[in-house]
């Protein structure tokens, strides 16, 4: 079963494999690799990661056993929520039509 659990400091790493997993596939025909290696070491690297962790950023990792399959990101400002970061696993999409 997959399960969303709130990550801690030690998850960031799973959090940046996430998005460099997942970032060429979505954007690599929009923005080019060149953007995305600078997209992804200037959002998600460990101290703007830790940053947002540490200004109550949530961030929720999907998994299944020891397998992480994805992340999401939000935070709360005030009574508006904003969701910041979705970013998933093309199998998990197939997993999940199984389920």
């Amino acid at each position: 079963m997959i399960t969303l659990r709130k990550a801690k400091e030690e998850d960031l790493e799973i959090i940046r494999d996430i998005a460099a997993a997942t970032w060429p596939s979505t954007y690599l025909d929009i923005i080019g690799q060149a953007q995305i290696d600078y997209m992804l070491d200037k959002m998600y690297n460990k101290g703007e990661l830790l940053r947002q962790l540490m200004e109550g950023h949530i961030f929720l990792i999907a998994e299944e056993g020891e397998n992480q399959f994805g992340f999401a990101g939000y935070s709360i400002i005030g009574h508006e929520e904003r969701i910041y970061k979705l970013h998933s696993f093309t199998y998990c999409h197939r997993h999940m039509e199984r389920v």
